[in-house]
This record gives structure tokens, sequence and C-alpha cells, in this order.
């Protein structure tokens, strides 16, 4: 029975024991305008079917073509849609190093205006204190003026008493001595 079934199958190398029949055409009695007409109508429909393959390939290939663009329109969308995300990304990370930016800056003036305040009012302070020395000086040197004035005033109260005094004297001895004589 192996014998059998690998000569029974397909593509078997083995020659079958009948000879074939060489061609030979059948003659049809079947009248030629007939035979025309079914040629024909028989490339009639072949060409028929090539359209319908035809139609059928471009309906396919446009079918194909609008998948395609589809597809090309996702991918564009979404390379859009990155790009906006990216750039929407940056123009984050610009906005903060600039709100970090004027932070700085702006921290940078207080603290300027704040050691100029200071400056300034250290600077008042010293002109306040160097204004209330100077009083205190001239309020000294009024008081010791005042002192030198009184003392010169009791000098020259003390000189004019001894001159009086000196000047009664002069007059008494003269008196006495023109009460001698």
């Amino acid at each position: 029975t192996a014998a059998l079934s690998s000569a029974a199958a397909p593509g078997s190398r083995k020659r079958s024991r009948q000879t074939r029949e060489p061609f030979r055409p059948v003659l049809d009695h079947t009248p030629l305008d007939e035979l025309h007409q079914q040629r024909m109508r028989e490339i009639e429909a072949e060409r028929r079917q090539r359209l319908r393959n035809i139609a059928l390939r471009k309906q396919f290939d446009e079918q194909e073509a609008m998948v395609r663009e589809a597809e090309e329109q996702a991918v564009q969308r979404q390379r859009a849609e990155e790009d906006l995300r990216r750039l929407e990304a940056e123009q984050r990370r610009v906005e903060r190093l600039r709100v970090r930016a004027a932070l700085t800056k702006a921290r940078a003036v207080t603290k300027e205006a704040e050691q100029r305040e200071a400056q300034r009012r250290e600077m008042h302070e010293k002109e306040r204190q160097a204004e209330s020395r100077r009083r205190e000086q001239q309020a000294a040197d009024a008081r010791e003026r005042k002192l030198r004035m009184q003392v010169l005033a009791n000098e020259r109260q003390r000189a004019a008493q001894r001159k009086l005094a000196e000047l009664a004297d002069a007059y008494r001895c003269r008196i006495n001595l023109q009460w001698k004589a």
C-alpha cells in the first residue's frame, strides 16, 4: 500500500502506464458566425473583467492613498502637537527665567534701596549728633564768654572801685594837707 500511496501522490515522478493521446482538435459543426459571436462575447467579458479589475485596483489604490494620507496627517498632527508642546515648554522655561531674573533684580534694587536708606539714616544721625555737639559747644562757648564777661566786669568794677578809693584817698590826703597847711 505504501508503494501505491506514493505512486498516487501528486507530483509523483512515476509515469502512468497509460500513454497520452496526442492533442487532436475536435471539429465542431457550429456555424462560424455563431463561433465569432461567442468569441466576441468572450472578448467583451474579458474586457469587462479587465475594466472591473482596473476599477478595483484604482479603488484599492485610492483607498490605500487615503489611508496613507490619513496616516501622514496623523503623523504631521502628532509632530505639530509635539512641536507645540516643546514650544510651550520652552516658553514656560523662558518665562520662569525672566521671572527669576526680575525677582533677582527686584531683590537687588530693594537691597540697594535699603542700603541707601540705612546710609541716609546714618548720615542724618551723624549730622544730628554733629549739630547737637555744635549746639553744646556754642552753649559752652556762650557760658564761657558770659563768665569771662562777668569776670571782666567784676575786674573793671574792682578796678573802678580801687581807682575811686585811690582818688578818695588822694582827695583826703590833699584836704588833710590843706588843713595842716
